[in-house]
Formats: structure tokens, sequence, C-alpha cells
């Protein structure tokens, strides 16, 4: 398996869990039960290590399809790369926004913020990724 299914993978599994995630909120704000918030917090830590993976293997993906793509002035791969290292970030981010939320009720509402937009980004990471695997929806 090349870098390049993992990162395909990966990318599903994210998108995936962060949809699972939002759910998982909106049902935790609608009925409080004790174990929701473990569940929350182990699936945020495993967004942040998936995107850790996503990120790595989108890195040494690069390298082996460059050559392959019809991506002429590179854009495509340019903004899906920018918009999937912003995510990353946010991602990290909302891990750790999350963490202090288990402890500091302020911190509760910037983590779902953070958490739409990371959902946000990912979603327009994988529309320019889905631009490279797909040059027939340009």
């Amino acid at each position: 398996m090349k870098f390049v299914h993992i990162h395909l993978i990966i990318n599903h599994l994210v998108l995936y869990g962060c949809l699972f995630y939002v759910l998982l909120k909106i049902y935790r704000a609608h009925k409080k039960q004790e174990i929701t918030p473990k569940i929350e917090f182990i699936t945020q830590m495993i967004l942040a290590i998936l995107l850790a993976i996503l990120n790595y293997s989108g890195h040494q993906a690069e390298h082996l399809i460059a050559n392959y793509l019809q991506d002429n002035d590179g854009s495509y791969m340019h903004n899906h790369e920018e918009w999937g290292e912003w995510a990353v970030k946010l991602g990290f981010l909302n891990a750790f926004i999350y963490a202090l939320a288990l402890k500091f009720e302020w911190a509760k509402k910037i983590a779902w913020l953070t958490l739409l937009i990371l959902l946000l980004l990912i979603i327009i990471a994988a529309y320019y990724g889905g631009q490279l695997a797909h040059p027939e929806l340009r």
C-alpha cells in the first residue's frame, strides 16, 4: 500500500470522524449523560492522531503523484495542501481546547466553534483533493 492509498483512507476516516463528533456533540446538548464526555474526548484524540497521519501521508503522497497529475500549474495541489495544513493546525488546536473544556466551562463554546470551522476546512481540502483525483470534475 502506498502513501496515496493511506492518505485517501485516512482522509475519509477524518471526515466521517468529524461528522460523528458533531452528531455526538448535538446528542450531548440534548441528553445529559455521563458517558458522552468520555466518548467525545476519545473521539477528539483519535481525530488529532488521524490528522497527524493524514498530514504526513499527504506530504509523502505529493511526491509520488506529482508527475502523474493533470494539474498544469499546480494550483489544485497547492490549494489542497494549504487547506489541509490549516485543517491539521486547527484540529490540534481543537484537541487542546477540548482538553481545556473538560475543566473550564468557557472553553466549551470555543471548542464547538473550532470544531465547525475544522469540519468546513476539511470539506474544502477534500474538495480540492477530489479535483486532483478527478480532473473531469474541474
